[in-house]
């Protein structure tokens, strides 16, 4: 049976990784507080948080919102149903400066919310405060909690739920994060007198988008056309590890340090790459790798390929001609792997 715990605007699912949201110490069991940073703008974070498009994006499956003093914030977690049935979460709103405050009350709880009485007694303020250029902390008070039992339960509840809020919008935020400095790093490739090199390539793969997904960023996909073994950690900031020698002493054994720089399922993935062993001199130096996935139904997925971030001098040279050879032969694996499953024989790039 699948754990439920309320958030600060909802019913979630209780996170079940580590939060990195910090619980900051207040001086009774009436108030919780948790904070965070996130990586955005504070213009954004807020648009994220107080308007349907926003709170679609990363939280909840339906929502509306009035933003005005006694306007109403609705929203389901769930795709099904409909917005303003049994299950739907309502919140009035008691006050707000834009970009700094909002404060709300859950005035209609989901008929399944097992602390009906209590939380009538309990509101909610989030704060966001501008830490840098595009870094916002919010801080997610909850206050009105009692000292009987069926409030302290209602406590832990809306301690998990906080947080696991938190994460969430860390990780929207972390992934645009991440987008935005792939884009950077691709243009400054572009750009860059020192790096006016890129790789291009593109084929088109027979088989699903999932598949092809999968291919590309599973250990079990990644063995089929690519290493033989990988470490991968489907996250901005997370591994993305080729061994291409995983018998070879580390640090010689492929992509040792190269990370994800941003991914969104089913349609982009973009790593930060490395020369191979034999150019030690810029081996810890790192390229951009941006993959394109694009469905095209029955006629397979189109998967398009940019290497960029080469540099200048002849090791740079050599390593750009490297791989403009090596990539079109990964690809060609994919898709030749694919085909074979299918029993079908490609003889040309499409």
């Amino acid at each position: 049976m699948r754990r439920m715990t309320w958030a600060v605007i909802g019913v979630a699912a209780a996170a079940s990784w580590k939060s990195a949201v910090a619980q900051e110490g207040v001086g009774d069991k009436s108030t919780l507080r948790h904070s965070a940073i996130v990586d955005g703008p504070v213009a954004d974070v807020w648009t994220a948080f107080t308007t349907k498009e926003g709170l679609e994006s990363w939280m909840v499956a339906q929502a509306d919102i009035d933003l005005r003093v006694g306007g109403k914030m609705r929203t389901r977690y769930a795709a099904g149903g409909t917005l303003g049935d049994a299950e739907t979460i309502e919140n009035t709103i008691l006050s707000f400066e834009p970009g700094k405050m909002i404060s709300i009350r859950a005035t209609k709880p989901p008929h399944s919310f097992p602390y009906q009485t209590v939380i009538q007694a309990m509101w909610t303020v989030v704060d966001f405060e501008e830490v840098a250029a595009h870094r916002t902390r919010v801080t997610v008070t909850s206050m009105g909690f009692g000292n009987d039992e069926e409030s302290l339960k209602m406590r832990e509840h809306f301690d998990k739920g906080n947080a696991w809020t938190l994460d969430k919008l860390r990780a929207k935020f972390a992934r645009a994060h991440g987008e935005r400095e792939a884009e950077e790093l691709a243009a400054a490739a572009t750009d860059s007198v020192q790096s006016v090199k890129r790789i291009g390539a593109e084929i088109v793969v027979r088989t699903s988008l999932k598949s092809v997904w999968e291919a590309w960023t599973t250990p079990a996909g990644i063995a089929t056309f690519f290493a033989p073994a990988s470490k991968v950690e489907l996250r901005p900031g997370g591994a993305y590890e080729m061994y291409f020698g995983p018998d070879q002493p580390r640090g010689s054994q492929g992509s040792e340090g190269c990370t994800i720089l941003a991914c969104r399922p089913m349609e982009m993935l973009s790593f930060t790459w490395n020369a191979p062993p034999k150019w030690p001199a810029i081996r810890n130096q790192r390229t951009v790798v941006v993959l394109q996935f694009e469905d095209l139904d029955e006629r397979g997925v189109r998967v398009g390929l940019t290497h960029a971030g080469f540099g200048q001098g002849k090791e740079w040279s050599e390593v750009h001609e490297y791989f403009s050879q090596a990539w079109p032969r990964v690809l060609g694996r994919l898709k030749d792997q694919f085909a074979a499953r299918s029993g079908v024989r490609e003889v040309a790039s499409e």
